[in-house]
């Protein structure tokens, strides 16, 4: 399955929150994007490129880099060396919504 997706120039995307197929699959590429505001067990050494989004890795320890998930100026930003902003414990607002779209 993998393969063909290779050869079609496609980028295969594999949701595993458990992380149960990385040692099966060795990944080459691993992002982080469980959004739990902590590292639930990340190491730098699951990959070749080991990606955390938002708060909860350290680029250079944890991971290799860190993406910034923050609502403020820092956006998006690609961390090499450090950390992403704290989580302010409020959810940006989407819809209007805030704290009634997020679950605990």
């Amino acid at each position: 399955m993998l393969p063909g997706v290779w050869e079609k120039n496609k980028l295969p995307i594999i949701i595993d929150p458990e992380v149960k197929t990385r040692d099966i699959l060795r990944p080459s590429i691993l992002i982080d994007a469980i959004m739990a505001k902590r590292n639930l067990g990340t190491k730098i050494t699951d990959a070749t490129l080991v990606i955390g989004l938002g708060p909860g890795f350290q680029a250079g320890k944890d991971v290799h880099v860190v993406v910034e998930t923050n609502n403020s100026e820092s956006l998006g930003k690609v961390i090499f060396e450090g950390e992403a902003e704290k989580d302010s414990g409020i959810p940006i607002p989407i819809m209007g919504l805030t704290f009634e779209r997020v679950q605990s």
